[in-house]
């Protein structure tokens, strides 16, 4: 027992500590990432309608699963109608924006029904 504490002491996070780590990544300035950052989100639309004309829509089945009490949650088999062919809507009751874990049980109930139709 000894002997692997003594192990689990030596083992080091690449930065050492992880507060150690987070602490180095808040002092390191943002701006140049963050300018880098919105001009590659910038082109993403761009992209993606580019891909869409390119390639057409997708044909796999796609579910497309929004909790009932989220503002979003409706939207999500419209924005998935826009890049594919064939959209299932699973809106899980009682489930905002962590779905799987404000209702598992219906979350499955709907991604197996989605997963057994043929």
């Amino acid at each position: 027992m000894q002997e692997m504490r003594q192990r689990n002491d030596r083992r080091e996070a690449p930065f050492g500590s992880r507060k150690q780590a987070t602490k180095s990544n808040l002092r390191r300035p943002l701006e140049p990432r963050a300018a880098s950052r919105e001009n590659a989100i910038g082109k993403l639309p761009e992209d993606n309608r580019a891909a869409l004309a390119r390639n057409g829509k997708l044909t796999p089945p796609v579910l497309a699963v929004g909790g009932e009490a989220s503002t979003t949650g409706p939207l999500m088999s419209e924005m998935m109608r826009e890049v594919a062919e064939t959209v299932t809507e699973l809106r899980v009751p009682r489930a905002a924006h962590w779905i799987a874990e404000e209702n598992p049980d219906a979350f499955l109930d709907g991604l197996k029904a989605f997963l057994e139709t043929p």
